[in-house]
């Protein structure tokens, strides 16, 4: 039987959502918010254990960096800022 989860973090004082994570079964894949609503990271979790890519943007929606992971050990950061 499949298990999902979809949890929404708000903060109170803005009535804003600055996580949105879905989980079926072991797998969570997670947004991450700013304040202004633009993407903060995305990336998915097995176990709670980093997975695949990650990617981390600034507030004004520029991508900064990716990193790669594997059974929650980073295997490769690039830092999109130096390119």
């Amino acid at each position: 039987m499949k298990k999902l989860i979809i949890l929404l973090t708000t903060s109170i004082s803005l009535c804003q959502v600055t996580t949105f994570s879905v989980t079926n079964n072991d797998t969570t894949n997670i947004k991450n918010y700013y304040i202004n609503g633009n993407i903060k990271n995305i990336g998915a979790k097995v176990n709670n254990f980093k997975i695949g890519t990650w990617y981390y943007y600034d507030k004004n929606g520029k991508m900064l960096k990716t990193e790669r992971y594997k059974n929650g050990r980073l295997l490769k950061s690039i830092n999109m800022e130096s390119k």
